[in-house]
């Protein structure tokens, strides 16, 4: 019984000195005037080396045991004992050939503590410097980084901006390409003219070259069907009596379509001329019959929208003018009439396919 009182004794002595062995101890030796020691030991008072002065007088050392007295040594100054009560120490040291009683008491004149409280005063404001100049040295290096980051973001967005220019030239270039060659055209028109002489309905096939997706020119066929009253019905300002087509005809005619804009939605024009082929058509007079013909030239230019569809495939509306040539009768008899040609306007619509 006696033997585990005992053991239980001296655990709680040694859980008691663990709980206080180690200490932290820091500071800063000065020499004579005002300058940083260094070399200096710092011991406990049984002689046991803690650590040494580095080339600011600096020291930081954890000892291993709780101790509440410092001894600094140095051969060119006497020793001096200091109180460790935890807090930044600032020593202040004295020569050896200087006379000086050292106590343990940590207790100093006026002038060594005037000249401690000074010593005090640098460290911070030396301290202080050496943190602002820090700072503003990280200031420096963030700013720096920063600035560099933006620009490396600015000089990639700008390779980017570039890479992707390059690329769309690239693809427009191959698109172009791709766009050059033979094409056709099928398109359905229907024209509305004043006098009703030359409504027609139209279908048209159109070969040619596509240049690019922006140039187009061949030439085409087409076949109409014309629409018109009794003849006799209409005259035009000079009170002359326009005459009637023939119900059929064919027309042969140049090409020409060019887009706005290389886009797959684009405005363009076109414009067709070519010649429009009839059979004669007669005119019955009192005594006699004046034959007249309904050929003649065309001119058909076009406003319109192109939607692509692919690469060499898109549809299209247009509005359109139709320029043709009309007989009219200038003047008739008994035995002979005297027909002669103009030119009549109808607003025409064009829907197409190109492939």
């Amino acid at each position: 019984m006696k033997r585990h009182i005992l053991t239980l004794i001296l655990s709680l002595v040694t859980l008691c000195s663990y709980g206080q062995s180690g200490r932290l101890i820091y500071g800063c030796v000065y020499g004579e005037r005002k300058m940083p020691l260094q070399g200096a030991k710092i011991t406990t008072p049984h002689g046991e080396l803690i650590c040494t002065t580095d080339q600011n007088g600096q020291f930081n050392a954890q000892s291993s045991t709780y101790i509440k007295e410092i001894v600094v040594l140095h051969d060119d100054y006497q020793t001096k004992y200091v109180k460790v009560d935890g807090s930044y120490l600032i020593i202040k040291m004295r020569a050896a050939t200087q006379t000086y009683t050292e106590t343990t008491d940590n207790v100093v004149d006026v002038e060594e503590e005037v000249q401690t409280t000074n010593l005090i005063a640098e460290h911070e404001a030396r301290i202080a410097n050496e943190r602002r100049a820090a700072a503003e040295e990280a200031a420096k290096i963030k700013a720096e980084k920063i600035a560099k980051l933006e620009a490396e973001r600015a000089a990639a967005k700008e390779a980017a901006n570039a890479e992707r220019a390059r690329i769309a030239e690239q693809r427009r270039q191959m698109y172009a390409e791709k766009q050059k060659g033979f094409g056709s055209i099928v398109e359905l028109s229907s024209t509305l003219a004043s006098n009703n002489l030359f409504d027609n309905a139209s279908i048209r096939y159109i070969a040619g070259y596509r240049f690019n997706n922006q140039i187009y020119m061949g030439g085409g066929i087409g076949a109409n069907i014309h629409y018109y009253s009794q003849p006799s019905d209409y005259y035009d300002s000079n009170n002359d009596m326009l005459l009637a087509p023939s119900r059929f005809s064919t027309s042969a005619f140049a090409y020409f379509k060019a887009n706005f804009i290389n886009r797959r939605c684009s405005p363009f024009i076109a414009v067709a001329v070519g010649y429009n082929l009839s059979k004669p058509q007669t005119l019955c007079l009192k005594l006699t019959d004046a034959k007249y013909s309904t050929s003649g030239i065309f001119a058909n230019p076009q406003l319109g929208l192109n939607f692509r569809t692919s690469q060499k495939s898109s549809i299209y509306i247009a509005i359109g003018c139709q320029c043709v040539v009309i007989p009219h009768l200038k003047d008739y008899t008994t035995y002979c009439a005297t027909i002669k040609s103009k030119i009549g306007c109808g607003v025409d619509m064009h829907i197409g396919f190109t492939f």
